[in-house]
């Protein structure tokens, strides 16, 4: 059982059950515990002026901060912590920039040119959460440095798929006239090593509108695809409202040596960017149609769409 102890008055120290509310200090864990409960309070240290003495020291709090925590207060009182220190380094500006780069360093390469160096074992660099942080701040602190930066992670096979996929994220609310080619070529790459993290680069892609398209549906269409690159890529189209996709989900949908769930989110696709020829084709497969599971879907969608509800 965890307990604490109460100062009532100088003298006489109490105990008191965690079970009970209204804890009057912060609650302490005892043994093998996630993370100690609360971030704690104290005098407010002064954040470094230096750029990097500001990216190490919020490169600790975010190792310091980023949980498993006890209960959803420390969580809160953490996260607040963890924006004030970002607040910090990013009123820094494009100065903290060229900073924020040395520390990431090149995992797994070592580099002679500019500032980005190879990581040294035991460094909070490799810390994948801190990473992923230092990669948000960026656009903070110089968007337009930060568009070439964030498509250099993105196609850096040596930086881990978190990584990968928030600068991925990141990159699809910059200069699109960057941004779409790095996102293209970092999806080429994906389909041909079946990365997991190649959703998170179709969903940069997807806000890009009508110039990302082509490049989707070559991923879609690519031999070496995985079945989930295949099926996110399929999705990405009915949510872009491809035209030029239409052609090839339909014959998709009629050869049954593709693959059966991808097969189903090309009937989905369909159903976003051309309703009614999704229910023609749906009415003319069924008859033909040899797989009875896939089968069975196409019988849904079709009582779907006879009670003005296609799914």
């Amino acid at each position: 059982m965890l307990h604490e102890t109460i100062l009532v008055d100088s003298r006489v120290p109490r105990r008191r059950d965690l079970r009970g509310r209204g804890c009057l200090l912060r609650r302490i864990s005892i043994g093998k515990s996630p993370v100690a409960a609360s971030t704690g309070s104290g005098p407010t240290e002064a954040f470094p002026t230096d750029p990097k003495g500001a990216v190490e020291t919020y490169a600790a709090a975010v190792a310091r901060w980023k949980g498993p925590f006890l209960d959803s207060l420390d969580q809160l009182d953490a996260r607040n912590k963890l924006e004030a220190k970002r607040g910090g380094l990013t009123k820094l500006g494009a100065g903290a920039f060229d900073a924020v780069v040395a520390f990431l360093g090149v995992p797994g390469k070592a580099q002679s040119d500019g500032l980005a160096v190879p990581i040294e074992r035991g460094s909070l660099a490799n810390d994948p959460v801190v990473r992923e942080e230092l990669i948000k701040v960026l656009p903070m602190l110089d968007a337009t440095k930060a568009v070439h930066e964030l498509a250099a992670r993105l196609a850096n096979d040596s930086e881990s798929e978190r990584v990968r996929a928030t600068a991925a994220g990141e990159l699809s609310h910059l200069d699109r006239t960057v941004a779409v080619p790095a996102l293209i070529e970092a999806l080429d790459i994906a389909t041909d090593h079946a990365w997991t993290g190649s959703r998170a680069i179709l969903d940069a892609l997807t806000l890009q509108g009508a110039a990302a398209e082509a490049a989707v549906l070559q991923a879609f269409t690519k031999p070496t695809a995985s079945q989930e690159l295949r099926i996110a890529s399929a999705g990405a189209l009915g949510v872009m409202r491809a035209k030029g996709a239409v052609p090839v989900l339909e014959n998709t949908v009629v050869h049954e040596d593709r693959d059966h769930y991808v097969r189903r989110e090309a009937i989905r696709s369909l159903l976003r960017i051309d309703p009614e020829r999704a229910r023609e084709l749906v009415d003319e497969q069924i008859p033909r149609e040899s797989d009875a599971a896939f089968k069975e879907f196409l019988k849904d969608v079709a009582k779907q769409f006879a009670l003005g509800k296609p799914k």
